[in-house]
């Protein structure tokens, strides 16, 4: 781990001397990507409803004339 280590000693001293720790940078990276594997998981869901028939998709023609946008 002395990789990661290096990376987050360098995110120390970014932003305006704010002086925050390493432990902070290395929650927020995990933060962060929890909410991404968390995206991943409900697009993956919707995806497998509009497989089943369970959810359908519009694009934006569609969209613009339902909502009188259209040219």
């Amino acid at each position: 781990m002395p990789q990661a280590r290096g990376r987050l000693g360098g995110w120390r001293h970014r932003g305006p001397g704010n002086g925050l720790s390493k432990s902070y940078y290395a929650r927020e990276a995990i933060l962060e990507r929890l909410e991404d594997l968390e995206d991943i998981y409900l697009a993956e869901q919707a995806l497998e409803q509009v497989r089943r028939g369970e959810m359908t998709t519009h694009n934006l023609d569609e969209v613009e004339r339902n909502l009188g946008l259209a040219d």
